[in-house]
């Protein structure tokens, strides 16, 4: 438990002495990780995933606002832009899924009468 107790505030620490620049580059490292995997994303890892992109978005973001020149803004701008094309991609794959598996259903039970 000790252990546990000690690696959370150990993030909490490291969380807090993020710095403007390295907000961004992780920003950029967690787009560039969704975009390599989510293509085999599950619906828990887009639950994670959305988690850790509101933190960036919305906690983070708040914490430098003021401080982000435009360039930087349009950065963060370009990441969540990216974010919401690759969940949009991921959506309508899975709503073809969707569609294809009802069809399905509905072609079993027609056979089935």
């Amino acid at each position: 438990m000790k252990k546990y107790l000690f690696i959370v505030l150990t993030a909490a620490i490291l969380a807090s002495c993020q710095s403007k620049e390295s907000y961004i580059k992780d920003f950029d490292a967690f787009i560039e990780d969704v975009k390599a995997e989510c293509d085999e994303y599950t619906l828990e890892d887009w639950e994670k995933a959305d988690k850790k992109f509101a933190r960036f978005s919305e906690e983070t973001y708040k914490k430098f606002a003021d401080e982000l020149s435009l360039e930087e803004k349009m950065e963060i701008a370009k990441c969540q832009t990216a974010y919401a094309a690759m969940k949009a991609k991921a959506g309508i794959k899975n709503l073809g899924k969707d569609i294809q598996e009802a069809a399905k259903k509905l072609d079993e039970a027609m056979k089935e009468e």
